[in-house]
């Protein structure tokens, strides 16, 4: 059972938000653009009303499917000497575009009216991702399309009509980042499980920012007390060898002013000293101002000069105060061998990797490419720790785990994660993240096994819908004084006013 600290921690889990920060994948030529165009597959048919148990319709709606007719949609592009006609695409296909960077215009018909065209624009080096339905064509985000095109296939020949038009290669492969090797001296084994490699990136773009206990009590006074002319530990994301939460600065007459370019990636994880603590965006700032947005400008032993704006409780995220990492380091290297075989569990919240993906690959802006999909994710499954290991340039923890497959996943916590726990949690809670250390005691047998396969009934409490969902996407009034909830945007839940589940529905389905 779970011990009182960790039974609050599913609320604790619920404050925190991920900041996702994804950039297009880089196509295969540096002097060409891609765009790649596809359709999804036509969803299963489920029920639409709550008849009975619907059966595992989490893993249904891992992501949204779009209602689209049957209808197979020729795509045009829109040129200056009328429509190039491209590719007629059906359901569960993909094709790709190889263009110069620039801009472009895309249609569902020859003579498309007004807000019938979609634009379009690739810089060189890198790919567009477009998801097409029979009325509608519309850009999507990397990380989406990537999941999207993992269960598609490439449009048959027979309806390509544009020779820049390709169907040969799979944007999945292509996509696909190398793992990482770790430089090993020649003496040194490879290693053996449940060991997990050492591995130096950047803290993540999925960042777990934390509403921080009690805020509002920290002032710009407080702020300089606590880390002007500290020795502090440099984070933030990396993006093309430059820490992009850090930019170079220069001192004018009054203050530090912000350089437009990123300091090198090299000083991720580096000792610098604080130097100045400035309101951003004013010359002066009273010491009584609460929670400030303000700029923090650190010095390092070579003498560059650093500055990143920010507010208190992003700050962990930046950096962290030098006596603080020490002590983080020796409560890890004293608590981390004692977890091994002890278990954590999954709930919708929860992300886990392939076993093979290293710290680069979660902490770089395409780690969606190595999460377990949702199906895979054993809910409320006692997963045993194989081993875990802190990593002191991202202040995180890697934790392998054993499935109940018998094979092996990987989750991370990150530093911010491990501020936010209670200081008199057990260890093994501070470290879970967004997995728990045990099942929460609020749910009944009936509603563990009902998440354990992804499935409603009335009468399931709130809480056992988020444990099996996640967050809800959007909240509203619903009846007398119940709530109507959507969740991976496409189930609508109804709960009454002692919020258990009294109806739901698949949105869009026949």
């Amino acid at each position: 059972m779970l011990s009182a600290t960790n039974r609050g921690r599913l609320i604790g889990i619920i404050s925190l938000a991920a900041v996702l920060s994804f950039a297009a994948p880089t196509a295969q030529s540096t002097q060409e653009a891609v765009i790649v165009f596809y359709r999804l597959r036509p969803p299963a048919p489920i029920k639409r009303q709550s008849e009975g148990v619907v059966g595992g319709i989490r893993k249904i709606f891992d992501r949204t499917a779009p209602a689209d007719p049957d209808q197979n949609p020729t795509i045009y592009q829109m040129t200056a000497g009328g429509a190039t006609r491209l590719a007629t695409i059906a359901k569960g296909e993909f094709f790709e575009l190889h263009v110069r960077p620039g801009h472009y215009g895309f249609s569902w018909t020859s003579g498309p009216a007004r807000g019938e065209t979609t634009i379009v624009s690739v810089n060189a080096g890198r790919r567009a991702f477009v998801q097409v339905q029979f009325r509608s064509i519309s850009e999507v985000a990397a990380e989406i399309a990537m999941m999207d095109l993992k269960d598609l296939h490439p449009t048959s020949e027979g309806r390509v009509y544009d020779s820049a038009v390709r169907t040969s290669s799979d944007p999945i492969v292509i996509e696909q980042p190398a793992i990482p090797s770790v430089v090993r001296t020649t003496d040194q084994p490879p290693p053996q499980p449940p060991s997990i490699e050492p591995a130096v990136a950047a803290t993540p773009p999925q960042q777990e920012i934390v509403v921080r206990r009690d805020p509002h009590t920290k002032t710009l006074g407080w702020i300089r007390q606590t880390y002007l002319n500290q020795s502090i530990i440099v984070r933030g994301s990396i993006e093309r060898g430059m820490l992009v939460d850090w930019n170079s600065a220069r001192r004018d007459a009054t203050r530090y002013k912000q350089e437009p370019t990123s300091i090198l990636a090299k000083y991720v994880g580096q000792t610098a000293k604080v130097i100045a603590i400035q309101m951003a965006g004013a010359t002066v700032g009273s010491d009584n101002v609460v929670d400030p947005a303000f700029e923090l400008v650190a010095q390092f032993a070579d003498g560059t000069l650093a500055i990143t704006a920010t507010r208190i409780e992003f700050l962990p995220d930046r950096t962290k105060l030098a006596s603080e990492q020490k002590l983080r380091e020796a409560e890890m290297a004293k608590s981390l061998p004692l977890i091994v075989g002890m278990r954590l569990y999954a709930i919708g919240l929860s992300t886990l990797y392939e076993p093979d993906a290293t710290i680069e690959d979660i902490t770089s802006s395409r780690e969606i490419l190595k999460r377990l999909s949702p199906t895979r994710i054993p809910l409320l499954e006692p997963l045993p720790i194989l081993g875990g290991k802190y990593l002191p340039a991202q202040d995180g923890v890697l934790i392998r785990l054993r499935l109940p497959s018998g094979s092996e996943a990987v989750s991370f916590t990150s530093g911010s994660s491990l501020d936010a726990a209670l200081p008199d949690a057990p260890f093994v809670e501070k470290i879970a993240g967004r997995l728990l250390a045990g099942i929460p005691r609020e749910l009944t047998p009936n509603e563990i096994e009902a998440i354990k396969q992804g499935e409603l009934f009335r009468g399931m409490s709130s809480t056992a819908v988020l444990c099996m969902f996640g967050v809800a996407d959007s909240e509203s009034n619903w009846g007398t004084d119940g709530k109507q909830r959507i969740y991976l945007k496409q189930i609508s839940v109804h709960f009454d006013n002692k919020n258990k589940v009294v109806d739901w529905q698949v949105l869009g389905a026949k």
